[in-house]
């Protein structure tokens, strides 16, 4: 079935599917995140692939709220946290974010972890691009996500949406592949397993009771489908139960 727009409407019913955006994009991200680094000089399609690619790591894999694109400040960059968790006989390296949401009068808080080479590329950008989008701006913004006009990120969705458009991809949002994760891990897991997602995915921050839980609520909803990693992750669970 396909809208006015010529562009399918069927609803996606896996995670691949959900998450296609990323993989055909992930080429050329790559490329240009590496130029970057390089400190070469990028066009303004190679900015706009790098920037769109993070918001849509943020919003597709870490299936966080558009808030968050929109509101993560320089300074909660800054104060993330680094947290070592054991999986089998690895150790990861986690970095976790923690972004207010001041959109509402309660100002809750919500938190996603990086592994080591996300939060390579999130430095990256950081450090490389997003001073050569604020451009000749005289002062520097507060947000760590900044258009190619060196403003505000004032409406995430759209840029994700442009995203699936320029790679002739169905749209999906990050609350259509939230609740395909939800209905993925239902019939899946325990209760351990499904309070660690739900933790992952909520919108309020607990302060951080247990980073564990964080770091292994994230990975699970990032190997799903993975069922090695999976076995992993959910035996080292029962474990601490």
């Amino acid at each position: 079935m396909t809208n006015n727009f010529g562009m399918s409407t069927d609803k996606k019913t896996t995670l691949d599917e959900c998450r296609r955006l990323l993989e055909v994009a992930k080429l050329q991200f790559c490329e240009y995140i590496m130029k970057a680094m390089r400190d070469e000089q990028l066009d303004i399609i190679e900015q706009m692939t790098i920037l769109h690619y993070l918001i849509a790591v943020i919003l597709l894999k870490h299936l966080k709220h558009p808030n968050v694109v929109e509101d993560m400040t320089v300074t909660e960059w800054l104060l993330r946290r680094h947290h070592h968790f054991s999986v089998g006989d690895n150790t990861v390296n986690a970095a976790i974010v923690t972004v207010k949401n001041y959109n509402t009068s309660l100002q809750l808080a919500t938190s996603f972890m990086l592994e080591e080479d996300e939060e390579m590329v999130f430095d990256i950008y950081f450090r490389k691009l997003r001073p050569t989008l604020l451009g000749n701006n005289f002062q520097d913004s507060i947000y760590f996500f900044i258009s190619t006009t060196g403003e505000k990120i004032q409406n995430a969705s759209d840029y994700l949406l442009g995203f699936h458009q320029r790679y002739d991809l169905t749209p999906v949002t990050s609350q259509e592949i939230s609740h395909v994760v939800q209905n993925y891990v239902s019939p899946k897991f325990t209760c351990g397993g499904k309070r660690v997602v739900d933790y992952y995915l909520s919108h309020k921050d607990e302060r951080f009771r247990n980073l564990d839980d964080l770091v292994m609520g994230s990975r699970i909803i990032n190997k799903l489908g993975s069922e090695e990693d999976l076995l992993a992750l959910t035996s080292r669970k029962r474990k601490r139960e």
